[in-house]
């Protein structure tokens, strides 16, 4: 994308925090990534690697937006996730909507094209929370914590499953 003249924005999360970062640039033979953090006016230097691997657990996503008389830019790159990723907009806006049976039929649809995807976890947790069902939701926690065993986003969503259900010595 960036080579083709295509910034993006990339997704970071931390426990309490999320945001998107634009990426400006990189250097192929440092392996690091040129960043734009939301509230500054500088471009920081990140390891990719590292930041691929610190947020692995929800993708990481980005993000491109392009007027429509530059979408010709995005002709033949791959988004190997795009369609996943629609169904996952599509289920939210369905609950947003509170029509449970839509939002039922993409999580299923998800489900069934990619079940151990990240974002089946990520949409089985959003479901779960719609529907206030504890159970579902540390379910869901628990087969994400599986993958992503030190993934400190998925850990504190664990901890904050717990307040109201354990003791604080458990949690």
């Amino acid at each position: 994308l960036l080579d083709r003249g295509v910034p993006f924005a990339i997704q970071t999360t931390e426990p309490g925090n999320s945001h998107l970062q634009a990426v400006a640039g990189y250097d192929e033979r440092r392996g690091t990534l040129f960043v734009r953090e939301p509230s500054s006016r500088y471009l920081y230097e990140y390891d990719a690697e590292e930041m691929i691997r610190r947020n692995r657990s929800i993708g990481p996503r980005a993000m491109v937006l392009l007027p429509a008389d530059r979408a010709a830019l995005l002709e033949g790159v791959e988004l190997p996730d795009a369609e996943l990723y629609d169904r996952l907009f599509e289920m939210s806006g369905a609950l947003e909507r509170h029509d449970r049976a839509a939002a039922a039929d993409a999580l299923k649809w998800i489900e069934e094209k990619a079940p151990k995807s990240h974002i089946a976890r990520q949409a089985r947790l959003q479901m779960a929370d719609y529907d206030r069902n504890p159970e579902a939701r540390l379910a869901a926690i628990d087969d994400m914590l599986a993958t992503f065993p030190d993934d400190p986003l998925v850990l504190s969503y664990k901890v904050a499953s717990l307040v109201n259900r354990t003791q604080r010595e458990q949690r």
